[in-house]
């Protein structure tokens, strides 16, 4: 392996016994892509006195089953974990504030994840075609969740009709809006002729974790809700998302609500 100024740059294949390796007492940073592609590891106890992991230090290790992740560790960086594929176990401490774009991207066999109460990020396709993915709690601290953060999950569902809007302010009235639509809760909205998703209609998805496949960001400027479709509807097999003719907000959604485990909704 190859270590200068503390930071782990390589492992090379010869450094992997039993499909595990030992890290040096001197490390105290996992650098970007170290053990990438490093197929014949399997495990990885990462030592009290790694502090920092860069992005990628771990991708493609597609046969790596289980990691532990020291308490003193802040971020998850970006593409740390992406297409771990063999991943079914992995703590996360309550040190980690932040979960970086592709950070378990792949990760097909992982199917439970706890995340941590410390969590206020969830990044960018975190934990897109995580495809055996049952069951993750999203911990009410998580205030920011990107764009396609579960896209493909097909196996975290959980069932209904959907729909998110924009937040604004305008004095004490709060405005909620889509594609420059204004919408009013419990107002059933005028029909549109021609539908098509992406352009035309009212768009709603029918699975809860799809909302975040539109629209993403800062949960404080987004609002979720319960609603009612027409008796026209269309499907965009893309994004699992629907349009239809007409619809109705009926209610509006805590996020607290929408995001706790799947087995509690």
């Amino acid at each position: 392996m190859i270590i200068e100024n503390n930071v782990l740059k390589k492992v090379f294949y010869e450094d992997i016994e039993n499909g595990t390796v030992t890290i040096p007492d001197n490390v105290t940073e996992i650098g970007s892509d170290a053990f990438e592609g490093r197929k014949n590891l399997t495990s990885i106890d990462i030592p009290n006195n790694v502090k920092y992991i860069q992005s990628g230090a771990f991708a493609y290790c597609t046969f790596l089953k289980t990691v532990h992740i020291p308490d003193n560790i802040s971020h998850i960086n970006n593409w740390t974990f992406m297409h771990c594929r063999d991943l079914i176990s992995i703590n996360i401490p309550d040190s980690v504030q932040r979960i970086g774009d592709l950070a378990f991207e792949g990760c097909e066999d992982l199917e439970y994840i706890n995340v941590p109460n410390s969590i206020t990020h969830i990044g960018t396709c975190a934990f897109g075609n995580c495809k055996n993915l049952i069951s993750i709690n999203i911990p009410n601290n998580v205030t920011y969740i990107g764009k396609y953060a579960f896209t493909n999950c097909e196996k975290l569902i959980k069932k209904g009709n959907f729909k998110a809007c924009n937040i604004t302010y305008n004095s004490d009235e709060i405005i909620y809006s889509c594609l420059n639509t204004k919408y009013e809760i419990g107002k059933k909205m005028t029909t549109i002729n021609n539908i098509e998703c992406g352009k035309r209609g009212y768009h709603y998805v029918k699975n809860l974790y799809d909302i975040f496949n539109c629209y993403y960001g800062n949960l404080n400027d987004i609002a979720l809700f319960e609603i009612e479709a027409g008796d026209i509807i269309k499907k965009d097999v893309v994004d699992d998302l629907y349009v239809t003719n007409t619809i109705k907000l009926v209610r509006q959604i805590p996020w607290r609500e929408a995001l706790k485990n799947i087995y509690d909704f």
